[in-house]
């Protein structure tokens, strides 16, 4: 009976830790290309080397104005890559925040989409 009981607690924590984890992994909307960054600093848009970003050059000042943007770096592979994200401007966001964003590149105009911050498990 012993033997019996605990096989039912292993099958019964192996399901549970199956579904704790596929619940960790819906967290990020992987099939949309999301991925986790972690902020690296909050980018000043005043300042002269941040208005030369080719990301931040199509904006217009209304739209900097109304934004915050973010520099994170993202692992891709093997290799980290550093981009721009644009973060809603009432978003609390720190230095070291881990972030889900839609990468894009920034070498290229393009600014990467902030999608949430994300929580601590």
């Amino acid at each position: 009976m012993n033997k019996y009981i605990s096989r039912q607690l292993f099958v019964f924590f192996f399901c549970m830790a199956g579904i704790f984890s596929s619940a960790l992994a819906t967290d990020i909307h992987w099939d949309q290309g999301a991925r986790r960054a972690w902020v690296l600093s909050i980018i000043n848009t005043k300042s002269p080397e941040d208005a030369i970003l080719p990301c931040l050059d199509s904006l217009t000042d209304d739209d900097i104005k109304n934004r915050r943007f973010v520099k994170v770096h993202y692992r891709h592979i093997r290799k980290f890559i550093t981009t721009i994200v644009v973060v809603p401007k009432d978003t609390e966001i720190k230095a070291g925040d881990e972030i889900e964003i839609i990468p894009e590149k920034c070498s290229e105009g393009k600014i990467s989409a902030f999608i949430q911050i994300l929580q601590e498990k």
